[in-house]
């Protein structure tokens, strides 16, 4: 059953906490010195890659990456793209996640996610790996599937090399893939469930997501998009929407709260058809609005 009454765990969100310090020490924003906007040279190199997709038998396919809550959150994306019409109509977005696909699940190329769901997910939607060039990917680490798990930072240290890792098989297994948009995961402080809680452990996921988009601006070969600079590793990478508030209270960015019951269901950890639908409006909102999204997403 959820825990209705944990409805905070008392931190602030990274877009919020800008420059302050979490635990007294790591400084907030999505973006190092605490800034949420793309840095301009970054979102120009994403500009111009965005300029050489276009669509591959007859559409411009997205494809969504990741566990059971991206793919619940997918499946309303795309119900409420298909009546938005700021969309291109060559736009369309293709639900690949899958149950209990964690970031280590993700970050295997020869697990059952690329090897059976992915391969069964394309079938049902009729296209191949070669249609995909763009993803949304949200995933995450499960704190009580490891029995002792590496406290903060080292364990966002860790992610970064499962995200390396995603970012890599991504790339080799849609071979026109441009562009990934990262997401960390939302709250969970309702998920009351023995062993190691999600909280803060779903919050600090989010410094993996930032750092590993920091290294590939400032030039990590394992990162690098750009046929210019050397061999192509991965895509160009932004942040995909920042879902994290703390509970109840509203982010002062833009006020965003996550309730219980109203956002989740009975176990507390997965969205209700409610948090589904407020999650995708955020995530298309939030697409609309980046610039190098314009020249394929937008009608």
């Amino acid at each position: 059953m959820s825990n209705c009454s944990n409805t905070q765990i008392g931190v602030t969100p990274l877009n919020d906490l800008g420059t302050g310090l979490y635990l007294s020490k790591y400084k907030g924003g999505l973006y190092r010195d605490g800034l949420n906007v793309t840095p301009t040279i970054h979102l120009n190199r994403g500009i111009s890659v965005a300029s050489h997709i276009a669509p591959i038998n007859g559409k411009v396919t997205m494809g969504t990456l990741g566990n059971s809550v991206t793919s619940m959150i997918s499946d309303y994306v795309i119900s409420q793209a298909a009546s938005d019409v700021a969309l291109s109509p060559d736009l369309q977005i293709v639900n690949l996640a899958h149950g209990g696909m964690d970031i280590k699940k993700v970050s295997d190329p020869f697990g059952i996610y690329w090897e059976t769901h992915i391969p069964a997910a394309l079938v049902a939607a009729s296209i191949t790996w070669e249609d995909i060039q763009v993803l949304w990917i949200q995933t995450n680490d499960r704190a009580d599937d490891d029995p002792a798990p590496a406290a903060f930072p080292v364990s966002s240290w860790n992610r970064v090399i499962e995200w390396k890792k995603i970012l890599h098989n991504a790339l080799y297994f849609f071979p026109n893939l441009k562009m990934a948009f990262l997401t960390s995961p939302g709250y969970m402080g309702y998920w009351d469930q023995p062993g190691p809680q999600m909280e803060p452990n779903n919050y600090e996921n989010a410094f993996s997501v930032r750092d590993v988009i920091d290294r590939q601006i400032t030039g990590d070969p394992e990162l690098n998009f750009d046929p210019a600079q050397g061999v192509v590793r991965a895509p160009w990478i932004d942040w995909g929407f920042y879902p994290w508030c703390d509970g109840i209270n509203a982010r002062a960015s833009d006020g965003l709260t996550w309730l219980c019951p109203d956002d989740v269901q009975n176990e507390g950890q997965h969205p209700s058809p409610t948090g589904r639908a407020k999650m995708a409006a955020r995530i298309l909102t939030y697409h609309k609005a980046h610039t190098a999204c314009a020249s394929w997403f937008l009608a």
